[in-house]
């Protein structure tokens, strides 16, 4: 979780997910407010790029970081921070563009939560 974001509180993140990956455990990223801040943006994105098993976040959470991460249409960089200002299907094209570019899942929680591998997406 991307919460309480310091530059230790980042450091700390980037130990426990390469851990995580030194001992094969999926892991989850919660990119909580990624658009609010330039500096929560570039840490988003760098713990985006190490391919998280699985990306959480509202809609507006996913379509900034898809953004920030890809060049998917429809994605931005900028949000405002953790309240949600897109709904899941605003979401949905993105989310199934952005587990077919990081081969991973990706949760849009909201009014209606959809879990999506790529191929398949759950509502």
């Amino acid at each position: 979780n991307m919460g309480t974001l310091t530059q230790t509180r980042l450091s700390e993140i980037e130990v426990a997910v390469e851990a995580a990956g030194t001992a094969n455990k999926p892991w989850v990223m919660d990119p909580v407010g990624c658009g609010s801040s330039p500096f929560r943006l570039d840490a988003c994105r760098a713990i985006g790029q190490k391919r998280p098993n699985v990306m959480r976040g509202n809609a507006s959470e996913i379509i900034t970081l898809a953004g920030a991460l890809t060049a998917a249409v429809g994605a931005r960089t900028s949000g405002k921070g953790v309240d949600s200002t897109d709904s899941t299907m605003d979401a949905l094209k993105i989310a199934v563009n952005l587990t077919q570019i990081l081969s991973n899942v990706v949760v849009v929680t909201g009014e209606v939560d959809l879990v999506t591998d790529g191929n398949l997406v759950v509502m």
